[in-house]
């Protein structure tokens, strides 16, 4: 059972992790959105690249450590279907994080152009469009986050 006590307080790190991401995620974004001037909203995205990488690290320590407590409670194949439904939104998690990681790159490399002011003459539509992804992301990791924290409770 001491297996299960360790793979349980990774889990719920990694759960921490999560949701100081996503939270965090949503306020600077926030922030962001409301900033005026490029050399604002390029050091509030120095503020949040941190925080965004956050969250496939906390995915993967939760996905990592999720499997570590199926195997340390004893579960066998075949899974009940929430574990099933529960280990694909947590994957889906995880490649939303890496994916608005490369967005996040793109918009960052894109607004410290803007905020020198030599960007090429379609980068204010480009940053736009990646804004609108992003938000996007975020939204399906709240959802998804909800999700799982249901799935946990009442485990149908």
């Amino acid at each position: 059972m001491l297996a299960y006590h360790w793979t349980m307080i990774f889990h719920l790190l990694g759960f921490g992790l999560l949701c100081s991401s996503v939270i965090g995620s949503w306020i600077l974004g926030g922030r962001y959105r409301r900033a005026e001037g490029w050399k604002t909203k390029r050091t509030i995205l120095g503020l949040l690249r941190p925080i965004g990488l956050l969250s496939p690290v906390a995915s993967g320590v939760m996905l990592l450590s999720g499997i570590g407590n199926l195997v340390a409670k004893g579960y066998e194949m075949p899974l009940p279907s929430w574990l099933h439904v529960k280990l694909a939104v947590f994957v889906i998690v995880l490649a939303a994080g890496i994916y608005s990681g490369i967005c996040g790159k793109r918009r960052g490399a894109i607004i410290a152009h803007l905020a020198d002011g030599d960007a090429p003459a379609n980068a204010e539509t480009a940053v736009v469009r990646l804004d609108r992804r992003l938000q996007s992301i975020l939204m399906l990791q709240v959802i998804a986050l909800l999700v799982i924290i249901v799935l946990s409770v009442v485990k149908p």
